[in-house]
């Protein structure tokens, strides 16, 4: 099975600059075909959060046009950006978004593997939370199917990154308390990220959880105490998961290939893996 992440999509409408709209329509566009391309085709595409830069009625629009195209099924997540009520207006109620009202977070089932959103985000705040009533919910979500493997989504890493800009914004609130619930329920094989605009990989609660880069700019890579934040031209990035039936393995990938592929003209495959 071939899960698909995009992530911090930052979709603006016009009123943002027409060349700011270009650039993030234009982004998803190319990032949606290249999801598209693959294969084998993927099974599922999670959004995982700042779909839109304001979270304007407009903005939401715009992400739902782009979306048309998306002939996948995907599930969208809420993040920081994002605005509920705008969101749930434009999308809630159907296969995307299966919610009516927020907090916005339900499951979604597929073959052999159960799909849990999450929502981290606190309306009016950039950094994330899990307070104790979400807690509860997750904790009776996953204890309500605890045979079938899990995969958790959500906006804000469960865990600190070493980017302190970024974890002034990062799950504040609830980090322990998340890990404790997750630890307490073993089917839940891997936890879905983003917010930060990198591809990264940490633990909580014994499970592995990954961060998938943004697919407009990203967060330069800065691990010093009180670096000044700053955003880099590293390419734009997805993430593919792999589940096997046992595990997930990720893939990290630029939305578009510098210089298209090289194909090796050696004949045996063998001579191809001595030159790597």
């Amino acid at each position: 099975m071939l899960i698909a992440q995009l992530s911090d999509l930052h979709i603006v409408d016009r009123s943002s600059g027409a060349e700011a709209e270009r650039e993030a329509t234009s982004a998803l566009r190319a990032a949606l075909a290249r999801v598209t391309a693959f294969s084998p085709t993927p099974d599922l595409v999670l959004l995982t959060g700042d779909l839109t830069n304001n979270g304007t009625p407009g903005e939401y629009r715009i992400l739902a046009g782009l979306l048309e195209s998306l002939e996948l099924p995907h599930l969208l997540v809420a993040g920081n950006h994002d605005e509920r009520e705008a969101l749930i207006a434009e999308f809630g109620g159907s296969s995307v978004l299966p919610v009516d009202s927020g907090p916005i977070r339900y499951t979604h089932g597929l073959e052999g593997l159960r799909i849990v959103v999450a929502d981290t985000t606190v309306p009016g705040r950039h950094d994330g939370a899990m307070d104790e009533e979400n807690l509860a919910w997750l904790d009776a979500t996953l204890a309500a199917d605890p045979s079938t493997p899990t995969l958790i989504a959500m906006h804000h890493p469960p865990f600190a990154t070493g980017i302190w800009w970024m974890d002034q914004a990062g799950l504040i609130e609830g980090m322990e308390g998340f890990a404790a619930v997750v630890a307490a329920h073993p089917q839940v094989v891997r936890i879905v990220s983003g917010h930060v605009h990198r591809a990264i990989t940490g633990r909580t609660g014994g499970v592995e959880a990954s961060v998938c880069p943004s697919i407009g700019r990203q967060v330069h890579l800065d691990l010093a105490v009180e670096a000044p934040p700053a955003f880099t031209h590293e390419a734009p990035a997805l993430q593919l998961h792999v589940w096997n039936g046992s595990e997930f393995i990720t893939h990290t990938t630029q939305v578009e290939l510098p210089g298209g592929l090289v194909h090796p003209d050696y004949g045996d495959p063998q001579k191809v893996l001595e030159r790597l």
